[in-house]
């Protein structure tokens, strides 16, 4: 009875705490609504004053003929100011919207997780369980991916000293004068005085919208990264609990038409475009054209060293067996240089996948680039076997192995 009672006040505990829990998440969520709505407030407010003092300024240069260039300038850069304030309040919305799916995402894959471990008891007894947790596990979300944020935080820094420059620029713009020479009249330096006044307010806007910003995607690279570590206990519990279970639908009569369907979105015009960006994108960056273009120098000096590596060959080939000449360093010299030659294709195949994981804004080409790069030490191993296997290689001159088998087993590989 009393280990009964002691059971019902475990569970009954457990159950406050996860009402708690639930609690503090719904209170932690209505505040976040909350102050984001405050903040669209804000915005909008910030929004407002700055378009009406844009037609204000406008409707008194529509008056004032023969404005100086410098003044018809400042029109331009404060209309463009104002579309970068309503561009950062909807990024800021976005960004919300992002934190808050992050928060829901992490949530849902702890629960798998919790599921996962407390039913693994069960999977010796039902391969049903085993195949219904898989397909749990397969419809959780994907790992998140950081270089986009920290791309937009390295934008947002630059455009914070851009913002600060345009800024610290204003004392020069009130000794412009006209484009003879002389002063500006007292109509064009009302006008010249409102523009930067009105430059002046959005440009302290974006300034304190940019670190609000800042600010929130740093929370969000934070939530990503609680994501990132809750998949990754994921994946270590289904490699720990589900080794044994299938990970791959059965075949089913709708089999053919996925297949169909898989190779009609492969095929398709968004896949070319993306990859045509991608690689566009690719070639533009630094951080990618410089392996590139590396990879490719490496490709062409195997290419040019080919010639000298074959007669290396021939010579090793003609030592191997004569009891003055055949010393182990010149089989270890055959094995250097055999993997040497054979790596600037795999390489070259490593930086091509580097390029697309690179290319974050095309979903397509990050998912082609992770699979060349998981080809790479496959290609590698065959590109090392088929130099081992030339006639005067490794396998045939240095192994005795007859080349009758060595064709065989390099046609298999």
């Amino acid at each position: 009875m009393k280990l009964e009672l002691a059971q019902l006040s475990a569970n009954n505990r457990q159950e406050l705490a996860r009402l708690r829990s639930e609690l503090a998440e719904k209170e932690s969520q209505q505040l976040d609504a909350y102050l984001q709505a405050l903040r669209n407030q804000l915005n909008s407010q910030r929004q407002l004053e700055a378009e009406r003092a844009l037609e204000s300024t406008e409707l008194l240069a529509e008056n004032s003929a023969d404005l100086p260039k410098d003044i018809v300038a400042q029109f331009k850069i404060n209309r463009e100011l104002s579309a970068a304030l309503n561009q950062q309040a909807q990024r800021m919305d976005l960004v919300a919207s992002q934190q808050r799916q992050a928060a829901s995402q992490t949530l849902q894959v702890r629960q798998a997780l919790n599921t996962l471990r407390e039913q693994s008891q069960w999977l010796g007894s039902s391969n049903l369980l085993g195949e219904a947790l898989r397909a749990q596990v397969a419809r959780l979300p994907e790992m998140p991916k950081p270089q986009q944020l920290d791309t937009e935080m390295a934008q947002l820094r630059v455009q914070r000293l851009r913002y600060e420059d345009l800024l610290n620029k204003q004392p020069l713009l009130r000794q412009i004068h006209q484009a003879d020479g002389q002063p500006l009249t007292a109509e064009q330096n009302r006008i010249l005085e409102a523009q930067l006044r009105t430059q002046r307010e959005l440009l302290n806007s974006l300034l304190q919208g940019g670190d609000t910003l800042l600010l929130e995607l740093t929370k969000l690279k934070v939530s990503n990264g609680q994501l990132e570590d809750a998949l990754k206990e994921v994946n270590e519990a289904t490699h720990r609990y589900l080794f044994w279970t299938s990970d791959v639908r059965p075949m089913t009569i709708a089999w053919p038409l996925e297949i169909a369907q898989d190779l009609r979105r492969l095929i398709s015009l968004d896949t070319f475009s993306q990859l045509g960006k991608a690689s566009v994108m690719m070639l533009t960056s630094k951080e990618t054209i410089l392996p590139l273009f590396g990879a490719l120098i490496l490709v062409g000096c195997s290419i040019y060293s080919r010639r000298y590596f074959t007669r290396f060959l021939e010579r090793s080939a003609a030592k191997v067996g004569k009891v003055t000449q055949d010393h182990f360093w010149l089989t270890l010299r055959t094995l250097f240089w055999s993997i040497l030659v054979a790596s600037p294709l795999p390489v070259l195949w490593m930086t091509l996948g580097y390029g697309l994981r690179e290319a974050w804004p095309y979903p397509l080409a990050v998912a082609i680039g992770d699979g060349v790069t998981a080809t790479v030490p496959l290609l590698w191993v065959v590109m090392i076997c088929a130099t081992f296997a030339r006639p005067n290689g490794l396998f045939i001159a240095h192994f005795g192995w007859p080349r009758e088998r060595v064709s065989v087993g390099c046609a298999t590989t």
